[in-house]
C-alpha cells in the first residue's frame, strides 16, 4: 500500500507546503520582475526536496518555528533580533529563480533539533556553523548542514585532517569550509559534532588533545 502523507483537517502536509512554496515563488517573481516558473520547475523542486523534508518544513511553518518574511524570505524562532531574514531563492543570470537548496535542509534540521531538545537553546547560522545546540549558555553540539549526504564523509575527513595536523588558526578560511569548521571546533570545543544532509547524518563526539588538535569519533549524540 502506498504511503499516505499525514493530514490536518483533510489537507496533506505536502499540499500545505506546496501552497507556501507557491506563495514564496509568486512573491519573489513579483519582487524581481521574473516570469512565473512552469509546472516542470515545481516538479523539479518536489523531486529534489523529498516528502519527509517538506512535511517537516510544513509542520515548522504551522508551529511558527519558521516564519515567512518579506514574501519570499524566512526567519526562525528563537534567534536574536537583527539576525535574518534568510532567502529561499537567489537571482541568477538567466532571470530565473535559483533555490537556495541548503537553506531548505538547514531550516528543517533546525526545526527537528528544536523539537527534540526543548530544554536547549538552538542557534541558526550561529558561531560559524549552521545549527548549534547549547544549554544554559554552554555549547554542546555543532551541526553542519549540506544539501545531500554524498560528500559528508569526504568533508568529515578533511576536517579531521586539520584536527590531526593541528588547526592553523591564523590561516585564511575564505572558501575553505573544512578549515572554517575545524577552527570553530578548536576554538569553541563542543563535545558533539554532526554532518547532516538529505539521506543521512554522521554524528561524532570530539576528543580535544590541545588547543589545535582533535579527533572526530563516530558516535551517537547524547545531550
Amino acid at each position: 500500500m502506498p504511503r499516505v502523507a499525514p493530514t490536518i483537517e483533510g489537507v496533506s502536509d505536502l499540499a500545505v507546503f506546496d501552497r507556501h512554496l507557491r506563495h514564496w515563488v509568486t512573491a519573489a517573481c513579483e519582487d524581481w520582475l521574473y516570469r512565473p516558473p512552469p509546472i516542470e520547475w515545481y516538479e523539479a523542486m518536489q523531486a529534489r526536496l523529498p516528502p519527509g523534508l517538506r512535511a517537516t518544513l510544513r509542520a515548522a511553518l504551522d508551529a511558527g518555528v519558521i516564519s515567512t518574511a518579506g514574501g519570499h524570505r524566512f526567519t526562525v524562532a528563537g534567534i536574536p533580533a537583527g539576525k535574518g531574514p534568510y532567502a529561499w531563492f537567489s537571482r541568477n543570470a538567466r532571470g530565473a529563480l535559483a533555490p537556495n537548496w541548503e537553506y531548505f535542509v538547514q531550516a528543517a534540521e533546525y526545526a527537528s533539533v528544536r523539537s527534540a531538545h526543548p530544554d536547549c537553546e538552538i542557534g541558526f547560522e550561529d558561531r560559524l556553523t549552521d545549527v548549534s545546540v547549547s544549554r544554559h549558555g554552554e555549547l554542546l553540539w555543532y551541526i553542519e548542514v549540506k544539501e545531500r549526504v554524498e560528500g559528508l564523509v569526504s568533508l568529515g575527513a578533511r576536517i579531521q585532517r586539520h584536527g590531526t595536523d593541528g588547526v592553523d588558526m591564523d590561516a585564511d578560511d575564505r572558501g575553505n569550509d573544512p578549515l572554517r569548521k575545524a577552527k570553530g571546533l578548536a576554538q569553541l570545543r563542543p563535545p558533539y559534532f554532526s554532518l547532516v544532509g538529505i539521506g543521512g547524518r554522521l554524528d561524532h563526539s570530539v576528543a580535544y588533545h590541545d588547543q589545535t588538535h582533535f579527533d572526530l569519533i563516530p558516535d551517537l549524540v547524547a545531550i
